[in-house]
């Protein structure tokens, strides 16, 4: 076998393979069973095969090993193949043969003393073939004999299989009221019916077998419980425990060392149905349920109907003191409505008209749309003589975000725009920085005549725009100004930032910048709140973002200016869905 030594190691069931190269140990990983190996071959094919002590047959392939379960219970000592590749193995009850085609065991034999086999010999013996395929089997070297398998009588006695003895829980007798009548060699019970309580049977099997009768297994078969038939034990007793109720058919069988079976044998028996289960327990027990419901539920009828006339008469009071309250209610919320509807009148009063925002930017649009009925959020006009050129104008225009929204926000609106229009009107300010700075004061002094601290105030982005020149100034409170411009056929979005403080009372705060810019035809001024950007929607509920306005209005940057300002609005629409809006919107865009 390519010049290979193979070693079997009794102490620990490995096998070593020895070449010219390496040294190579296989064990239990590899396919080996448990079990000291005793005896190593090679078949007629150059394959080695293996045998364990408990009686394990196996070969190798390839490095990996295959084995077949014991078929005699009881240890081995040698094997060796006859001329047709069979396998013969030694072992206590003599000898066993098995016959091997593919590598599959198709039939086997156990030769024992009924066979002229000599029993005595131990599992140490050693087996070999001899040149005429005879069979030496040698204890020692002066104890030896041929087998000539040819010349042996098949030894094909079946076992005969009896039911020796029934007995209760812990081997008790039965109780001979539990059966009718007892047949057989043995008088076991017949028609036996058990009491629920006395569910348990012991059974005992005896065999009638000449040949190695200790070398007898038994199995059996409970219909009604289990329909697998139990592997195959030495043991005579069949013990059940705790059986349910219901009808049963019990199938033993016995099998002989060379697997001849015997004749089934049958038993049947009945466990009776305890009276809890029964169909009159059942019965009455529906019938009690029955009449209690019926009972509880008339008792019931009875409370419910004494307390459905005492709540009637409360509901009829409560009710009419509802119906009161109700219209209390309906009065305030009317009275409430009406006022919130005349702040909005006072709101859009204070707000420039669209015809006069047209009449100075002509090319606009302003997006406003109030979280409430009134709004913080403001848009504000306002314009001022230039001493310079008495005949041309600066337009000043802003996008404000005052503290809250709805009704306090709207408040606040009205102190922040008046603020606006006293910084011009009253101190003659043109300038986005110097007017902001005189808001900022107008307002905290607005407050300051509270007892309590007020932080209210406004973000805002101001603009004042000479269209004679195309001038643009501007100053921020917290909201930048973008500006779109088209260069070389090229457009891009410039933003500047605005000063990191609000309108309104703030521990660092330091004079507004005013920024200066010389625009070009055509180029757009955008001016806005946050509530745009900061609207919640879309597929996963998130914010619009700035980023995300500022793609939206370059992609929009061509498109006249109020069509702009139709298009903002059915994207943050569609952005929202069935969101709630969060904050006022306010959007303002100017083309020079």
């Amino acid at each position: 076998m390519n010049n290979n030594i193979w070693l079997g190691r009794y102490d620990d069931g490995a096998i070593i393979k020895i070449t010219s190269t390496d040294t190579i140990q296989y064990n239990s990983e590899n396919g080996l069973p448990d079990g000291a190996i005793v005896d190593l071959q090679l078949d007629n094919e150059g394959d080695l095969w293996f045998l364990t002590t408990d009686g394990h047959l196996g070969y190798e392939k390839d490095g990996h090993f295959t084995w077949f379960p014991s078929l005699v219970e009881t240890t081995a000592g040698a094997f060796t193949f006859d001329k047709n590749g069979n396998v013969w193995i030694g072992n206590a009850y003599g000898v066993l043969f098995l016959e091997i085609k593919n590598d599959l065991i198709i039939s086997s034999r156990q030769f024992n003393k009924y066979d002229g086999i000599d029993e005595t010999e131990t599992p140490d013996k050693k087996i070999q073939l001899t040149p005429d395929n005879r069979i030496l089997v040698t204890k020692n070297s002066t104890n030896a004999y041929f087998i000539d398998p040819d010349k042996i009588i098949a030894n094909d006695e079946k076992p005969l299989l009896l039911i020796s003895d029934i007995t209760g829980k812990d081997n008790a007798t039965l109780d001979s009221s539990w059966y009718s009548k007892t047949s057989g060699f043995f008088h076991t019970p017949e028609d036996l019916i058990l009491p629920y309580k006395n569910n348990n049977l012991t059974i005992t099997l005896k065999t009638i077998y000449f040949s190695q009768p200790d070398s007898i297994r038994y199995s059996y078969q409970l219909i009604g419980s289990d329909e697998n038939w139990s592997k195959p034990q030495y043991t005579k007793f069949i013990v059940f425990t705790n059986l349910p109720a219901g009808e049963y058919t019990l199938n033993c069988k016995a099998i002989s060392v060379n697997q001849n079976e015997s004749e089934i044998v049958s038993f049947q028996f009945t466990i009776q149905t305890p009276w809890f289960q029964t169909w009159w327990f059942y019965t009455l027990t529906v019938l009690f349920i029955l009449i209690a419901i019926y009972l509880f539920v008339k008792w019931r009828l009875l409370v419910l109907q004494k307390d459905k006339d005492r709540l009637e008469h409360i509901v009829e009071t409560r009710t009419r003191e509802v119906v009161l309250e109700k219209e209390i209610v309906q009065e305030k919320n009317r009275e409430i409505m009406d006022s919130i509807t005349y702040a909005k009148r006072i709101q859009a009063a204070i707000l420039p008209s669209y015809k006069l925002v047209k009449e100075y930017l002509e090319d606009s649009f302003i997006l406003y749309v109030p979280k409430d009925i009134v709004a913080g959020d403001f848009y504000w006009l306002e314009t001022i003589q230039n001493t310079a050129d008495p005949k041309s104008e600066t337009i000043l225009f802003a996008a404000a975000d005052c503290t809250g929204h709805g009704v306090p926000g709207a408040m606040v609106s009205v102190v922040c725009n008046n603020a606006l229009n006293r910084s011009v009107r009253e101190y003659g300010l043109g300038k986005p920085g110097d007017i902001l700075n005189k808001t900022r004061e107008i307002v905290i002094s607005e407050f300051e005549k509270s007892e309590e601290e007020v932080k209210d105030g406004m973000d805002i982005s101001l603009c004042a725009l000479n269209l004679n020149n195309l001038e643009l100034e501007w100053a921020g409170a917290n909201n930048p100004l973008w500006i779109v411009q088209t260069r070389g056929g090229k457009t891009e979005l410039l933003e500047v930032k605005a000063d990191k403080q609000p309108i309104g009372k703030f521990a660092n705060s330091t004079p507004f910048a005013t920024h200066h810019f010389q625009l070009e035809k055509n180029d757009v001024i955008y001016i806005f709140t946050d509530g745009y950007q900061d609207q919640f929607g879309g597929d996963k509920g998130k914010k619009f973002k700035a980023s995300n306005l500022k793609q939206l209005i370059l992609s929009l940057a061509h498109l006249p200016l109020e069509k702009q300002g139709d298009e903002l609005a059915k994207v943050i629409n569609d952005w929202r869905g069935n969101l709630e809006q969060i904050d006022d919107i306010c959007v303002i865009g100017v083309r020079v």
